[in-house]
């Protein structure tokens, strides 16, 4: 049986675009990211209680060839409307999801909290934009092995045991193995009224989305909105969580000379944040996701198992800080950053107990675009 499931996983795997490691480096601008999100930021230790990823990513210039094909990308393409956009970023991620009931310490089951669960995945995105920058078209397909095969319940027993706290006791009651699959499809557009710039080149940006996933591992719809203020910044800044991309800014232009032709400023472009040293934003978001399933609640497809009765409207707030240090880019690498996430969720389950909402936070590292 396992070595079917190995079997499969194998042959689905190698229907995703895999990041093409053998193209020019020279060709586009590359960045990476390790991003820890877990709740014991806000000292519980419930329900979404860990994950871990890491993210790979490629920024192509408007109207430059990615050098990658794929066919489920462009039949996704074909589907939406999004043929006649340029593909301007490219992401890999790979990481580690883990779901616990509130009280890790029983080794019998909770069928009335939620169930244990880990997941291993395997995503790749596709972001498309339109020649003004305005909109964007989010493509994200996504492969995950659920069940013992993800070794959750190995990852919190090493982290209990290295930095202390409750022994896990219930990991034997998880969901089964079992192959998950999800496909996105993200909108989002540039609010142009709610866009100003302040005194000191502080700027805010307003965005909406929806988004529509279909899959064993979720399936919903949701929308919302994203306001970020900082500088030097996107008609559609980049996610509260995801790596930013720096804007490409139009020369700036002085009054005309006394030979009649325009002449570009040689001024810099301001982005500093009290000190020289360091850039920041800091960005919110909220969005309402109206649910029709979720492996790690309702149970696997599949099979039978553990599963909890969802709520059909989920509530995320979101608020993200991030730190870029210029002064760490090199002739060939991208500058460091840091930023912390934290995310108010609303109750996604119900139970003869009170189930509150949940805070956790998100710890990234990296390096983003030259």
């Amino acid at each position: 049986m396992r070595r079917s499931f190995y079997r499969t996983f194998a042959c689905l795997l190698s229907l995703l675009p895999l990041p093409n490691m053998a193209s020019e480096p020279s060709r586009q601008e590359q960045a990476w990211s390790v991003t820890l999100e877990n709740d014991l930021f806000f000292g519980t230790d419930r329900h979404y209680t860990n994950g871990i990823q890491l993210e790979w990513s490629q920024h192509f210039p408007q109207g430059q060839d990615t050098g990658e094909e794929s066919l489920l990308f462009r039949g996704m393409c074909e589907a939406v409307g999004c043929v006649g956009m340029n593909t301007t970023l490219v992401r890999h991620r790979v990481g580690q999801l883990m779901y616990t009931p509130q009280n890790i310490s029983i080794r019998e089951p909770q069928p009335d909290d939620r169930p244990w669960a880990g997941m291993l995945y395997y995503s790749s995105e596709r972001t498309f934009s339109d020649a003004a920058n305005k909109e964007e078209v989010r493509l994200i397909a996504q492969i995950g092995a659920v069940g013992p095969i993800a070794k959750a319940g190995q990852t919190q027993k090493l982290v209990h045991d290295t930095f202390s706290g409750d022994d896990p006791l219930g990991w034997g009651n998880q969901i089964g193995n079992e192959l998950g699959l999800l496909l996105m499809l993200e909108k989002r557009r540039a609010i142009e009224g709610l866009s100003f710039t302040w005194p000191s080149d502080v700027e805010m940006r307003a965005v909406r989305h929806w988004r529509v996933a279909v899959g064993t591992i979720m399936t919903f719809v949701g929308a919302g909105m994203e306001v970020t203020f900082g500088k030097n910044l996107t008609d559609i800044p980049a996610r509260p969580g995801d790596i930013e991309i720096k804007k490409k800014r139009s020369p700036r232009v002085v009054p005309m000379s006394s030979s009649g032709l325009q002449a570009e400023s040689s001024l810099p472009v301001r982005r500093s944040c009290v000190f020289d040293w360091l850039e920041c934003s800091l960005a919110a978001s909220l969005e309402a996701r109206l649910m029709a399933y979720n492996i790690f609640l309702d149970g696997p497809v599949f099979r039978r198992g553990p599963s909890v009765k969802s709520r059909p409207l989920v509530l995320d707030a979101v608020l993200a800080a991030r730190l870029t240090f210029p002064r760490s880019r090199t002739a060939s690498c991208g500058p460091l950053f840091i930023q912390f996430k934290v995310t108010q969720r609303s109750p996604e389950f119900r139970s003869s107990r009170k189930i509150p909402s949940q805070t956790y936070g998100a710890l990234t590292v990296g390096q983003t675009f030259w």
